[in-house]
């Protein structure tokens, strides 16, 4: 091959391992949205951790003290706990004497009056997504490891064979001016 042949090979293979570089700063840039969004999941399946040792100390009170009655059998200090239609976990009381002091308790021992959903449903349920949605992106960061590994196979390639080109251009060179020299 002349010096314009090699040349023109070397723009090519230069093109071609910026187009390479490129690509493997995409597949980079994928791989760190996809470990923001497992961070992302991963805090959620903590806060529901949290939600659920919450509304279990909240049940373990309940039925520590869900009533209390006074010597004529009438119940004087209740505290009440039910989820709402929205999946609000709520604390009440009916009022009794020492209701109030109690539900203060509660609500002090669980964080306040407002819990995710019931617990073992609540837990099992972000147990799945968190299950599913890691497997999920699992099988998608192996597959873009692959490519990327593909990607700097191709481009440690191309660099060989670029280092190799620019020689032979270098040795052409000298070879063609030499003889005037």
């Amino acid at each position: 091959m002349g010096i314009a042949a090699n040349q023109a090979r070397l723009m090519t293979l230069t093109a071609r391992q910026n187009d390479l570089e490129y690509k493997a700063q995409q597949i980079s840039a994928i791989k760190m949205r996809l470990s923001q969004t497992s961070s992302t999941l991963a805090s959620n399946y903590a806060d529901a951790l949290n939600n659920y040792s919450k509304l279990n100390a909240a049940q373990q009170m309940q039925e520590k003290y869900a009533a209390k009655a006074d010597d004529d059998g009438n119940v004087t200090d209740t505290v009440f706990f039910t989820v709402n239609a929205d999946g609000t976990f709520a604390i009440s009381s009916n009022g009794g004497v020492g209701a109030s002091g109690l539900f203060n308790a509660v609500a002090a021992a669980i964080g306040g009056a407002n819990i995710s959903t019931t617990a073992n449903g609540y837990l099992t349920y972000q147990q799945g997504i968190y299950t599913s949605e890691t497997e999920q992106l699992s099988a998608q960061e192996k597959v873009y490891d692959m490519e990327l590994t593909q990607v700097n196979t191709e481009h440690d390639a191309i660099k060989t064979e670029y280092d190799a080109i620019k020689s032979l251009v270098g040795d052409n060179v000298e070879k063609s001016f030499n003889v005037f020299g």
